[in-house]
């Protein structure tokens, strides 16, 4: 399959077809890392890492845990919701 390169302001685009996006699991704004030898270039999407939060952070904004639950789950509950929101 071919694809045709375009120039967009300063930039060049090449149209990926759908079909790869699918087999790949791309998604609009997806980061990729772009690398190239003698004869081709290779784009990568780029793995997103999961951040870490020190448990520092959560601290001293947390006094009191519920007595059903420990503090690790608690913070792996608060964690996950923040992800959700990002």
């Amino acid at each position: 399959m071919s694809v045709k390169l375009r120039k967009v302001g300063n930039s060049y685009v090449l149209t990926v077809p759908n079909e790869y996006i699918n087999k790949n699991n791309l998604r609009d704004g997806q980061e990729m890392s772009v690398s190239s030898d003698a004869n081709s270039i290779t784009f990568s999407p780029v793995a997103k890492t999961k951040k870490v939060i020190p448990w520092d952070t959560y601290e001293n904004k947390i006094p009191v845990f519920p007595e059903d639950i420990s503090p690790e789950t608690y913070i792996r509950k608060m964690r996950d919701e923040e992800d959700r929101i990002i």
